[in-house]
């Protein structure tokens, strides 16, 4: 699974290229899921990422503000209340790092980990790209957010 390890240098992070065969297919499973736009038996093993997790945010504060995440391959998705009472929406939360310059790679820590959290629309895109090994992502929020894989 690609995630953020601590290597032997201290907080130091290794990111990794490609995601372990139990994460692909949770990714799998979840897209699958929202492309049928149907409940499934997909179960996140990382269940209590956002209750309990302190992880900062990553907010786009303006339109055609630009980052790139490198994501570790931890999604969950939610149920939040709308203002309408008994009416709820589902958000996802993907677990990633922004490394949008001047940010290199060789510069991520652990304590750069963080949360980005989206609609149905933008998991499917952003899931689409995981399940396929591409785990850095360009996101642009141009009122909706455009996806596409980042370039080295």
């Amino acid at each position: 699974m690609k995630t953020g390890e601590s290597n032997s240098t201290g907080n130091k992070v290794t990111l990794k290229d490609v995601f372990d065969k139990q994460t692909k297919l949770q990714l799998k499973s979840l897209f699958n899921e929202i492309d049928g736009n149907q409940q499934s038996s997909y179960q996140s093993s990382y269940q209590n990422m956002a209750s309990e997790c302190k992880l900062r945010q990553i907010k786009f504060s303006h339109d055609k503000e630009s980052k790139i995440l490198s994501f570790t391959g931890k999604v969950e998705k939610k149920e939040v209340q709308t203002d309408t009472p008994g009416k709820y929406i589902t958000r996802y939360l993907f677990e990633c790092y922004d490394i949008t310059p001047p940010i290199s790679r060789s510069e991520v820590t652990n304590d750069m980990l963080a949360i980005w959290e989206c609609g149905r629309r933008d998991a499917r895109a952003a899931l689409n790209y995981l399940w396929r090994n591409i785990t850095e992502l360009a996101i642009e929020k141009i009122t909706t957010y455009q996806i596409y894989a980042a370039d080295d």
